[in-house]
């Protein structure tokens, strides 16, 4: 395994660089960055639903999508396995009758005016497939796929914008039920679950790496390009992490930028004669 990029950390004395949701900023080697923790797992996770959706959105622009609403009369009914039971029913009808796989996304949210009528945490989910116009979406109620409320099923005229919109209210746990997960995906294809990857990469891997190359976290720290054998140290190291949820990490190296600025998921080979190029219609902002 070879160590790509190596520079060593700047002399003492950190020039600090506060951000206030994400560390990922540009700062030069020898500064610090000040982020919240909590703030940033929250953003990581809007971020991965929005790109899920769009991609959803861009793949199956024939078909239409249908959001349904899933709600509980118990508030204290929750358990874990609920929506994952539900759509295993609904991926097992939609296979039966299409012989696909179902594309979907889910995000829960809380229902803040019934949590302070019953003082507790309440969740419901709303759950957004893609589906060919031709196939009529069962009602959950009648075929026993949700026995633990109401469901609603609707057209979503403006998928990703309802799906943000949900997205968009967790900044907090407070409200979360412990152990519940509050978004899902499903149904991407290869390519796509590789532009999605790719948007979760460091800028300097993404500077380097189309959404075909085979990057991924090393153990100890760093990355590596699995395809070549070369290990990445990271730019960062922490420097001291806080109960507050405050951490503060310092830039030691600088990779550098091969391609510089770019703009979203690219592929090496895009087009004739062409070395690079957007790989799909949608580009991450």
């Amino acid at each position: 395994m070879r160590v790509q990029g190596f520079q060593s950390a700047a002399g003492a004395g950190l020039v600090s660089v506060s951000t206030k949701g994400t560390p990922r900023v540009e700062a030069a080697v020898g500064e610090a960055v000040t982020f919240n923790r909590a703030e940033c797992r929250w953003k990581r996770l809007r971020k991965n639903l929005g790109v899920a959706a769009k991609l959803h959105q861009i793949s199956a622009q024939r078909h239409r999508a249908l959001m349904v609403t899933l709600t509980y009369a118990d508030a204290n009914g929750w358990q874990p396995n609920h929506v994952k039971e539900y759509l295993r029913h609904v991926r097992q009808w939609f296979k039966r009758v299409t012989g696909d796989a179902l594309r979907y996304v889910w995000v829960a949210e809380i229902q803040p005016e019934r949590m302070k009528r019953t003082g507790q945490a309440v969740m419901h989910y709303h759950v957004v497939f893609w589906m060919p116009r031709h196939v009529t979406m069962p009602k959950a109620d009648k075929r026993g796929w949700w026995p633990h409320g109401m469901t609603k099923t609707e057209v979503a005229q403006k998928a990703v914008g309802y799906v943000m919109k949900y997205a968009s209210k967790f900044d907090t746990k407070q409200g979360i039920i412990h152990g519940a997960r509050v978004y899902g995906v499903g149904g991407l294809a290869a390519a796509d679950r590789g532009v999605r990857r790719w948007c979760n990469w460091p800028s300097f891997v993404q500077a380097r790496a189309a959404v075909t190359d085979r990057f991924s976290p090393a153990p100890g720290g760093g990355w590596l390009d699995r395809s070549s054998g070369e290990w990445w140290p990271s730019e960062y190291r922490i420097v001291s992490t806080a109960r507050s949820g405050l951490t503060v990490i310092e830039r030691v190296r600088d990779h550098g930028r091969p391609i510089a600025d770019v703009a979203g998921p690219y592929s090496w080979h895009c087009g004739s004669g062409s070395v690079r190029g957007p790989h799909s219609p949608w580009v991450a902002a």
